[in-house]
């Protein structure tokens, strides 16, 4: 894997921990954690997918905030996912946005959030969509 940049010594760790294939890229003036063949719960229409999260390089003062996949997921049905519309050029490949934000009591803390809680967000994303 490339590591263009580091993240924080706890996300690091957390992703060796799960054993998950990412790096970390730079594209376009922005930086990326791209975490390759993450697995889906059952119902898209790909069981795996490349995905990735959008770092600020004020990060973790400056929140995650959505997260990108590849490649586009429909549900296995055919249909489609609310807020999945936009695409993004991503190192060459054409990622699909889920728009999906904290908010409420689940504001971004940069005290206490990381990419360990985006994660979270985003499996809890997944699961949602699927009914689980």
């Amino acid at each position: 894997p490339s590591l263009e940049f580091a993240l924080l010594d706890q996300d690091m760790t957390y992703l060796n921990h799960l054993n998950l294939n990412w790096e970390t890229r730079h594209a376009e003036a922005r930086r990326w954690l791209i975490i390759h063949d993450y697995a889906l719960p059952s119902g898209y229409n790909h069981q795996l997918v490349n995905l990735a999260i959008e770092i600020p390089t004020a990060y973790p003062e400056a929140q995650l905030d959505m997260f990108f996949v590849y490649p586009a997921l429909t549900l296995k049905d055919g249909r489609g996912i609310s807020q999945t519309e936009n695409r993004k050029d991503i190192l060459g490949n054409t990622y699909q946005r889920w728009s999906r934000h904290l908010h409420g009591k689940t504001r971004w803390n940069p005290l206490t959030d990381s990419v360990i809680t985006h994660l979270a967000v985003v499996e809890e994303s997944f699961l949602r969509e699927v009914g689980q």
